[in-house]
């Protein structure tokens, strides 16, 4: 269940990225806002067994852009 729930949170991570990058983000800034809150309230980064470098990265930089205090 737990490693489900880390393959949407990455999904959804592509997903804003991907809308970013088109340039259109502006239309989708609600539902940007949710998912920047969900991925910073998810603390339990360990359980998940498929954390690649892309996905860190990603999760980091998404959260650091929407102002969240990340440790590097």
């Amino acid at each position: 269940m737990v490693v489900e729930s880390c393959r949407g949170d990455v999904a959804l991570m592509e997903m804003v990225d991907s809308i970013q990058r088109l340039g259109v983000a502006y239309q989708f800034q609600k539902e940007i806002m949710g998912v920047v809150e969900k991925i910073s309230r998810s603390e339990d980064e360990g359980s998940c067994e498929d954390r690649s470098l892309h996905h860190v990265s990603l999760r980091f930089r998404l959260l650091r852009q929407h102002g969240r205090d990340v440790s590097p």
